[in-house]
């Protein structure tokens, strides 16, 4: 005959050793409570019926009714009524029989909740099963967990002949609350209208709460699932966490785009480090998956796969030859304040605010050192500055404020440079156009002029330089060059926010309104003769306004705020600097308070020409031929009156790619993306 109890360890898998568990592989569990109403007393101290009165049908359920039930006592008659019992020693406390608090936090520890129902024919009386857990300080964790009650009572069946009812058995699972320290077990009796007493009728009660076994899982994949914009050089990595087995380093397969690969792995306490490093960089815009098997129950052969999927991101690489000598410039021996040998600067009256600092500080953002661009040591961004010259004027400075600029040497994963990423693009000093964090009434307007670099003899000229822009809602950065000493100047890039630049009906950009809106919070100068000039951007730049109409392939898009978007390696073709002796370049920036320019390693280069080297027919194919390079990739169109150039599949970087000889007329041309 089965006895009450109130907490007793249950042993699945479990050796009892000396009074102690001695764990061999399953969840280890406690009962808090089981109660089959079999002697003269019971847990909840509620009468009981016999199974032999007949008040339902038999209770052959598994574990069987024995010889008694409980059942509610008496109510109000002809009217609803409740009874409650709480069983004797509640709140149970949770943490017992090996269980640790640990556990509970952890999420690891769940509850069973077992009882049979029944009710006297169609009365439909019902008793619940409620558990409310607790806190440490007995406050209730969130709603009580139950089972039973009246939906669950009416849902019983008959007999075929008799009214009596069924038995039925309830159960609920549920993982203990984290936080949890006490269960609080009641059983609730509600009586319907009819009749006296409360017949909701409960047997074998259990409540238990066990130790579930963790699995061994993935802790950390890197790239993550889904992930865009991945480095072109990621590993991939993932970290496998222990369980309650450890895992077996032989279970452990990892696979990219469907190849298995050979990882490292390296244990650093419960977790276990799956790397691998694809050779080389992954293709731009690529995407790949990769999978890790392992057994994560500890055996020796994967049991468990998890796949991941990532995009890498756009990036170009690109092939720079030495530059052409004597027209490059790292300012690495310039002086700091200063500006290389020729070069010139200038600013536009922006009314300086009178608190600004008039002296040459170099740590000081509003200081007179960043009136105009200057040579700076790249350093000096990894530490801090006075801003809005507050300290100068011994006023506080906002917490964040003083780092804040360690954003000009962020870094961008994307500069490639002749197969190398660009990591650092200042190295030693670089040339600087500041404006945040600037007290100027009207705002910042600062140029730089280069010397006149001699190209003569040199065709396909292009100009690189590292660029440290970070764009505002407000601001301006421009490039300009020139092939006569600054009478005529020509566009290279204008960077303006994207919301900034205006389009026509088809989605081209506006380049003539762009340049010509009036916005309140664009920079303006004071000009000596025509007073206030400026809310606009093309008030900045050196192109002639008649030539504004024409400028749309120069603008480029930028994001507000983005610290490492515009840190790039920028590459542009000078088309009219070919053979010229007189080259200038002029970088601006103007904006208020609004960020930073930043240029290195500013370069005239002479690329070499596309050119396709040879078209030889054979075998049913046309082979078309040049010197291949990264980025370079052919194209074909079938008319050039109309042309509608595509991408000639496998040609990106390749030198050579045979075509069908289909005997239709079709045009071929090289393209790179710079």
């Amino acid at each position: 005959m089965r006895k009450s109890s109130v907490i007793k360890p249950v042993c699945s898998g479990l050796a009892i050793l000396a009074g102690s568990f001695s764990f061999l592989g399953s969840a280890q569990a406690v009962t808090l409570l089981s109660e089959d109403f079999e002697g003269a007393s019971n847990l909840f101290g509620t009468p009981t019926y016999n199974y032999a009165a007949n008040y339902t049908l038999p209770n052959l359920l598994v574990p069987a009714g024995g010889l008694q039930y409980m059942t509610g006592a008496a109510g109000i008659n002809g009217s609803v009524s409740t009874n409650i019992y709480p069983a004797t020693g509640s709140p149970f406390t949770l943490a017992a029989g090996g269980i640790t608090e640990a556990q509970i936090d952890g999420g690891t520890v769940s509850y069973n909740l077992y009882a049979q129902f029944s009710t006297y024919q169609a009365q439909n009386d019902n008793g619940t099963l409620s558990v409310q857990f607790l806190d440490s300080g007995s406050s209730p964790i969130g709603s009580p967990v139950r089972i039973g009650g009246a939906a669950f009572v009416s849902a019983l069946g008959t007999g075929t002949t008799v009214p009596e009812r069924a038995w039925a058995a309830d159960t609920l699972l549920g993982v203990v609350p984290s936080g949890a320290r006490f269960a609080a077990v009641e059983i609730i009796e509600v009586k319907t209208a009819g009749g006296t007493s409360i017949d909701g009728y409960m047997d074998n009660v259990n409540i238990s709460i066990a130790v579930s076994p963790v699995p061994i899982s993935v802790s950390t994949a890197s790239p993550p699932d889904n992930a865009a914009g991945v480095h072109p050089a990621a590993a991939v990595s993932v970290v496998l966490r222990d369980g309650t087995p450890t895992l077996n380093n032989s279970s452990i397969q990892l696979s990219l785009d469907g190849s298995p690969v050979s990882p490292s792995i390296q244990k650093t306490g419960s977790d276990t480090t799956v790397t691998y490093d694809p050779p080389g960089f992954l293709p731009p815009s690529s995407v790949h998956t990769y999978k890790i098997a392992f057994n994560k129950d500890g055996g020796p052969v994967p049991n468990t796969t998890n796949q991941y999927s990532f995009t890498v991101g756009s990036y170009v690489d690109i092939i720079l030859p030495s530059p052409i000598p004597g027209a490059f410039e790292n300012f690495n021996s310039t002086p700091e304040g200063g500006v290389p040998t020729g070069w010139t600067v200038t600013n536009l009256d922006t009314q300086l605010d009178p608190t600004s600092e008039p002296f040459i500080t170099m740590t000081n953002l509003d200081s007179a050192a960043y009136t105009n661009w200057t040579v700076v040591d790249a350093a000096r961004f990894t530490s801090e500055f006075d801003t809005y010259s507050q300290l100068y004027n011994s006023l506080p400075q906002p917490p964040g404020e003083a780092t804040d600029y360690q954003r000009v040497l962020s870094v961008n994963p994307f500069n490639v440079v002749n197969g190398t990423i660009v990591t650092n693009l200042a190295t030693g000093r670089f040339a600087f156009g500041n404006s945040g964090y600037r007290l100027g009434l009207l705002g910042q307007v600062v140029y730089m002029f280069t010397k006149d670099f001699d190209v003569s003899g040199y065709t396909n000229v292009y100009l690189s330089f590292h660029s440290l822009w970070e764009q505002n809602q407000d601001s301006i950065g421009a490039v300009e060059y020139s092939v006569n000493q600054g009478a005529v100047w020509l566009p290279v890039v204008y960077m303006l926010d994207g919301p900034d630049v205006m389009t026509n009906l088809d989605g081209s950009i506006d380049a003539l309104t762009t340049l010509t809106n009036v916005y309140t919070d664009v920079a303006q100068y004071n000009d000596p003769v025509l007073g206030i000039v400026g809310g606009y951007y093309g008030a900045f730049i050196g192109v002639d306004s008649n030539l504004w109409s024409t400028l749309a392939p120069y603008i480029s898009r930028r994001v507000d705020n983005d610290t490492v978007g515009s840190k790039r390696v920028e590459i542009f073709r000078l088309p009219l600097a070919d053979n010229q002796s007189k080259v200038r370049l002029r970088f601006a920036h103007a904006g208020t308070d609004s960020w930073y320019f930043g240029v290195d390693d500013v370069g005239l280069y002479n690329l070499p020409p596309l050119k396709i080297n040879s078209i030889v027919a054979g075998g049913g194919n046309a082979t078309v031929s040049w010197n291949g390079a990264a980025g370079t990739k052919l194209q074909k169109s079938s008319s050039l009156t109309s042309p509608d150039w595509q991408d000639v599949p496998g040609s990106n970087g390749a030198s050579g790619a045979p075509q069908p000889a289909t005997g239709v007329q079709t045009y071929y041309r090289l393209v790179r993306p710079y």
